[in-house]
């Protein structure tokens, strides 16, 4: 649901369409018991429309394979890692939480395994863990089995301030 949810702003972009039901095909109609006059569709001549309106449209983001995210804890708080993965799954990340045992550090980390960030969504992990979008490394030459990790350090902190939440119906890609 979380990654619908994410694609919802994005509606247009995917190629969703309006219908409607004009001129002859339909027929005005009074109810007998109200009086009421209403607009009743003359099936045979809307049959087109409304067999459209079952289609997926043509163009279709659900169809783009999840971005994955490897959360490695390096904090001496276990819960971390799992307040992370629920703040990336929320905007629509596939986070996976790494049992690798790492080093303690201070400051936390992201890496980026593709040739570029098109498509990454940077700007939206960016914000979600709390790091200027430019510390994103890019690793080009490596392949990976995420498309990011990040390594979480003593002064990440999973408090984001829903107000100030990037406006994800925006073009930013």
């Amino acid at each position: 649901m979380l990654q619908l949810a994410a694609l919802a702003p994005e509606v247009r972009k995917n190629g969703v369409q309006h219908l409607y039901i004009v001129g002859d095909q339909l027929q005005p109609y009074q109810v007998p018991e109200s009086g009421a006059r209403v607009q009743l569709p003359v099936w045979e001549k809307a049959q087109d429309t409304f067999q459209r309106l079952f289609l997926p449209p043509a163009l279709n983001q659900a169809s783009r394979p999840p971005i994955t995210v490897e959360i490695v804890n390096s904090t001496d708080n276990p819960d971390l890692a799992l307040l992370a993965a629920e703040n990336l799954a929320w905007y629509g990340f596939e986070p996976t939480i790494s049992d690798e045992q790492v080093e303690i550090q201070e400051q936390t980390t992201i890496e980026y395994y593709a040739q570029n960030l098109k498509g990454s969504f940077d700007w939206l992990l960016s914000w979600i863990i709390d790091k200027p979008a430019y510390s994103i490394e890019l690793v080009t030459e490596s392949t990976y089995d995420y498309n990011y990790q990040i390594v979480l350090g003593t002064e990440y902190s999973a408090c984001r301030p829903q107000l100030f939440a990037p406006q994800i119906f925006l073009e930013q890609e």
